[in-house]
């Protein structure tokens, strides 16, 4: 009997140590659980913001595409009528010769 009541003794000690164990388990699970939480809520507003830059930074790329194309298009006008100026400088200067 002796031993019987020594063996529910241990037995009542290990389910305590058990649950121990198992308070301090799921108490290292939710702070885990709440830090991954608060982790990935910053890596979305991270992301946010980073999405936002780029599309500024595409719409800046646009507008800089487009003061280029209309700086190209105003040189290649310009290149054309010098070119149209000089042939007829050149024909008036053939001219009075």
């Amino acid at each position: 009997m002796e031993q019987e009541t020594m063996l529910k003794e241990i037995l009542h000690a290990f389910k305590l140590y058990s649950d121990k164990v198992d308070n301090k388990l799921n108490v290292l699970k939710n702070d885990l659980e709440s830090k991954m939480d608060r982790m990935e809520m910053k890596m979305d507003t991270g992301f946010a913001r980073i999405d936002e830059r780029l599309e500024r930074f595409e719409k800046k790329y646009d507008g800089m595409r487009v003061e280029m194309t209309e700086s190209k298009e105003t040189i290649d006008f310009i290149l054309n009528k010098t070119a149209q100026h000089e042939r007829k400088l050149q024909q008036l200067i053939n001219q009075q010769l």
